[in-house]
């Protein structure tokens, strides 16, 4: 596909519309109410409740508070302890713009409910379904976060940038400049590290055919704007 064409009399590019069915699933880190990584032993995070009933209210979906495990084609919103900052919030499989807009209903009310606090332990994870890509299509748009990811890193704060849990790719030597790599290979030593800004662990471990963005900060988890951009750019 070439490069869109600007309007002869205007001299713009088109409107870029949101008018995709590719899938995706977010996951949404925020603090348990008493601030704790983990919850005292048998015990869940503090108002995990709260939150359920809360997202309950506003997404008008199902609802599971689970304990720890993992988590894929979720046809309802889970609730679980996340050990990195308290609790995570995940989407059902959405799509769209209706998908994207019960997403952003749920972040707006954790945005107005002063008890929805967040800090540098939390963040957001975009997952996005790849089931119709080649081999060669995906290691092209992992061959292209690569050129674009320290733009993508200098636009959240100095404390993400820095986290551990978002680990700058282009620097831990994956392959080498000027260096021939097959797509397989590449996306291989991507999926070596969960921690990856962008990463294909899923596929890797569990065959899910779907890729991993990290970069957000928690401040996203609060911010409907921020989400909503987000995703569509994603």
């Amino acid at each position: 596909m070439g490069a869109p064409m600007k309007n002869k009399r205007t001299g713009k590019l088109p409107y870029l519309s949101f008018c995709y069915e590719r899938r995706f699933g977010i996951e949404l880190e925020i603090n348990a109410f008493d601030g704790k990584n983990r919850p005292d032993q048998g015990q869940k995070p503090a108002g995990i409740e709260q939150v359920g009933m809360l997202v309950a209210k506003y997404s008008c979906e199902g609802v599971d508070i689970r304990d720890w495990e993992h988590t894929h084609n979720n046809d309802v919103w889970v609730i679980k302890p996340d050990s990195s900052c308290g609790m995570e919030v995940c989407t059902p499989i959405y799509k769209g713009w209706q998908g994207l807009k019960r997403v952003c209903e749920v972040v707006e009310a954790f945005h107005r409910d002063p008890k929805i606090k967040v800090d540098d332990r939390c963040s957001v994870h975009i997952h996005i379904e790849v089931a119709d890509m080649s081999s060669e299509q995906l290691a092209s748009v992992i061959a292209y976060w690569f050129k674009c990811e320290p733009v993508f890193m200098d636009s959240v704060p100095p404390n993400r940038k820095r986290n551990r849990y978002c680990q700058y790719m282009g620097f831990n030597n994956l392959v080498q400049v000027e260096s021939r790599i097959t797509p397989t290979d590449l996306i291989r030593k991507v999926g070596s590290v969960k921690y990856y800004s962008l990463n294909t662990k899923q596929m890797m471990q569990n065959g899910r055919k779907t890729i991993e963005f990290r970069i957000v900060e928690g401040e996203g988890c609060k911010d409907p704007y921020l989400i909503k951009n987000w995703t569509r750019l994603i």
